[in-house]
């Protein structure tokens, strides 16, 4: 007989009565090395694992009072590290917030980025989380997601990773908003690809105001 719903622990040990998990989706990537013989068989013996990552893609709804703290380039509940992370809100929606993480063979693999990076996104139904930016009027959707560089060193020998090997860093905050009115977007933000004063028109619907920006999480403070 088969299962519904979410029965599993959720690994990343962020859900909460107001944090509730919708998604859980585990996959194992990894890679192998793989031999021909002489022959043209396939050398079964010779067949070795590459780099035995678990990953999880994880969904959850924010309902009201909730406060998500996702933090970036270290571990995550002990032995987990965030590689993708987005926010969406709309008007009539509480937020819904999507993250990747992963779990290599053993903690130590993940090197720590040496300074603080969070992300805060909090619940309630409409557009609570507008990452800093503002509007006259209305807003009609937020969304929100963060990049990051990767570095990856290999062990060796064992065919997984080097201890410390696994390393997250240049975090990078984009963000596209709508909204009634001319959005502003906030200080030491770039507008990218636009944050037009002017607002898209159509015969038959409403102006809207498109804006899209990006923020450095850590940026070098300059001497």
């Amino acid at each position: 007989m088969p299962n519904a719903h979410i029965t599993s622990t959720d690994p990343a040990d962020l859900a909460s009565k107001v944090i509730e998990l919708r998604s859980i989706k585990p996959s194992t990537p990894r890679s192998y090395l793989e031999v021909l013989g002489n022959n043209g068989l396939y050398k079964a013996s010779a067949l070795k694992v590459l780099n035995p990552l678990k990953q999880w893609d994880l969904t959850y709804w924010l309902y009201d009072t909730a406060s998500l703290v996702i933090p970036f380039g270290v571990a995550l509940n002990k032995n987990y590290l965030v590689t993708a992370f987005s926010c969406q809100c709309g008007p009539q929606n509480y937020p819904v917030v999507n993250l990747s993480i992963i779990k290599p063979s053993a903690a130590n693999l993940i090197k720590a980025y040496p300074n603080s990076v969070e992300v805060t996104v909090v619940g309630g139904m409409g557009i609570v989380n507008k990452f800093g930016a503002t509007s006259t009027a209305s807003f009609i959707s937020s969304q929100c997601s963060v990049s990051m560089q990767s570095l990856d060193a290999q062990h060796e020998t064992s065919g997984d990773f080097e201890v410390g090997g696994i390393y997250r860093f240049g975090f990078k905050q984009e963000v596209q908003v709508a909204a009634y009115a001319a959005i502003t977007i906030p200080g030491g933000a770039h507008a990218s690809p636009n944050a037009p004063a002017t607002p898209e028109e159509t015969a038959d619907g409403w102006q809207i105001y498109n804006a899209s920006f990006w923020t450095y999480l850590d940026p070098q403070t300059e001497a």
